[in-house]
């Protein structure tokens, strides 16, 4: 018989105890967590509702974070907000106090660099105040394009803006497939700093500006331009006289002719044409009754001399009014009944792909070029600024004194103009002035400055270039009334005799290499190798030789060339001549 032996009694008090425990561990789980409910099993409604309101709780805190990071952004943007508050408090007491006439110039100089540097600060303060990396001002507008410019600047370098070169264009489109809009801004004429130019910019786009689409024009810590398009897609070109502060502009001459500035030595120096890298431009040509056309020049492969490229140019050009000249020691195209404009094409590159190629008409790679500025004559210190002078305020002019003769930009004659009998001040004079000069048609423009406090009247050039002069006759009888300095017997001191008259202004050489920035440093010259270059000066040839060193910034490379040019062992002046060169980096 089979005996199967039990203890229900010690089983039955097992499952007890297991129960036990289970409840046990349930209630330290629950003290140690502090809830009622840790998982489904305790209560699968109440978990539910919980876990809803958790999130609930959770996201609220979140949200009570946000707005305390909100908090604080308001209050960095506020705190940048009251310094700048502070900087255009102090701003305005500058510009009152510069209204003082106790103030001598070089308090107003004093005056004007402060209020300069606040300006700038401004400017720092809107561009650079962050929050967790992102900026608070400076934040641009969906969708957005940036025009990026190339040009570094100084940000006090001057700009003379003068009429007719005093507008910036954009063509732009508020999405891709719109049709392309325009918008034009112009700023007054006048003598900028590169930041002042910048801002006066700046208010003349937001005194215009487009609907929806907003242009901002912008000065960069790097000394780039650039022109941001807040809720547009693209821009499309930019063009204008103020399109220099952007990327390079080659333009034709004040008259609408080109002015070449490569260089040809000699009649026996030749230029090598290659196809797709200096053979190629267009140009639009348009008549005084607005009619234009569009004309296309392409240069044949080969070497040629100055005489040969005009033979060539003139042969393509012999179904126009357009015509090229010998122009200095480059090419000129030109035409007496129409306005040459526009021009594109690659005789404006100057490197190519591994090679330097020289253009016909852009050259400062191989010799360099003489800047295409303007002819001025300046005259001397004749009328004076104060007002109680009755005795000297005005140009009298009658008939022993009223003919002004003058030969400018390579006229073949001179030409002489009259003036009206009458009592004129410095701007009667200019005005009537460029009114002859109009009427004679002489590419002249008058102007005056009160500097030094005395009045002077200068007259430019219209015309830029090599060949671009004024050429006042000091012979003629207005000459002494107009430019020449006066002596004055009360109402402060003489007028300085050293102002008297100065010449045309001299033609200045412009590097083509941009080293401001050196691409790489140092900036090594060796033996024979890169260390000499040519000057020609007054048809005098100069050979200079530079020390063999490393060069580690631009200010150790212009005195270096200052030493060598004005030094005592400058070559000229071992040859008996003394010009005066100046140096700039």
């Amino acid at each position: 018989m089979l005996v199967i032996n039990n203890n229900l009694l010690a089983l039955n008090s097992a499952n007890h105890l297991q129960t036990n425990t289970d409840k046990k561990s349930k209630s330290v789980e629950k003290l140690s967590s502090g809830y009622r409910i840790n998982k489904a099993a305790d209560d699968t409604a109440g978990l539910a509702i919980s876990e809803k309101m958790r999130v609930m709780i959770r996201g609220l805190m979140k949200g009570t974070k946000n707005v305390e990071d909100g908090i604080s952004w308001v209050q960095t943007g506020d705190g940048a907000l009251n310094e700048a508050h502070d900087i255009l408090h102090r701003m305005t007491e500058l510009t009152i106090q510069s209204l003082n006439d106790t103030n001598t110039d070089s308090d107003r100089m004093a005056l004007e660099m402060e209020f300069e540097s606040l300006q700038s600060e401004l400017d720092r303060i809107g561009k650079t105040t962050q929050f967790n990396t992102l900026p608070i001002f400076e934040e641009h507008e969906t969708p957005f394009y940036q025009f990026e410019g190339n040009i570094h600047w100084d940000p006090q370098q001057m700009h003379v803006v003068s009429a007719g070169d005093n507008d910036l264009s954009f063509t732009y489109r508020k999405s891709e497939n719109d049709p392309p809009q325009t918008l034009t801004v112009t700023i007054p004429p006048g003598e900028y700093t590169t930041q002042e130019l910048v801002d006066e910019i700046e208010t003349a786009l937001g005194e215009k500006q487009p609907r929806e689409e907003k242009f901002i024009f912008e000065f960069t810590k790097d000394g780039t331009c650039n022109v941001n398009l807040e809720k547009g897609e693209m821009i499309d070109s930019i063009s204008g006289g103020l399109s220099y502060l952007l990327n390079k502009v080659y333009r034709g001459g004040g008259s609408g002719a080109l002015l070449g500035t490569t260089i040809f030595p000699d009649e026996y120096s030749k230029l090598e044409v290659v196809n797709g890298e200096n053979n190629f431009m267009s140009f639009s040509i348009q008549d005084f009754a607005g009619n234009s056309i569009t004309k296309t020049i392409d240069l044949p492969d080969g070497h040629y001399t100055r005489k040969q490229l005009i033979d060539i140019l003139n042969t393509q050009l012999a179904d126009t009014t357009v015509k090229a000249t010998a122009y200095g020691t480059g090419i000129k195209l030109a035409s007496d009944e129409s306005i040459v404009t526009g021009f594109k094409g690659n005789m404006f590159k100057i490197d190519g792909d591994g090679k330097v190629y020289n253009s016909v008409f852009y050259d400062n790679v191989k010799y360099g070029s003489v800047s295409q500025t303007s002819g001025v004559f300046t005259g001397g210190y004749v009328l004076p600024t104060d007002s109680r002078d009755e005795e000297h305020k005005y140009y009298r002019i009658n008939s022993s004194n009223n003919t002004l003769v003058l030969q400018p930009n390579g006229m073949e004659k001179p030409s002489t103009i009259t003036i009206s009998d009458g009592e004129y001040t410095a701007k009667t004079m200019r005005d009537t002035l460029n009114a002859l000069f109009e009427l004679s048609g002489l590419d002249l423009t008058a102007s005056y400055d009160t500097s030094g406090g005395f009045q002077r009247l200068c007259i430019t050039s219209n015309e830029k270039g090599l060949g671009s002069t004024v050429n006042v006759d000091p012979s003629c009888s207005a000459f002494q009334t107009l430019f020449v300095s006066k002596e004055y017997n009360q109402y402060g001191s003489p007028a300085d005799i050293k102002n008297e008259t100065t010449a045309d202004r001299d033609a200045s050489y412009n590097a083509s290499k941009d080293l401001l920035y050196l691409p790489a440093s140092p900036l090594k010259i060796s033996p024979g190798v890169n260390d000499s270059f040519k000057l020609s000066i007054n048809g005098t040839e100069y050979t200079i030789v530079l020390t063999a060193q490393d060069y580690n910034d631009i200010s150790d490379i212009v005195k270096e060339l200052d030493e060598k040019l004005n030094g005592p062992q400058a070559p000229w002046l071992i040859k008996g001549k003394s010009p005066s060169l100046m140096i700039r980096g």
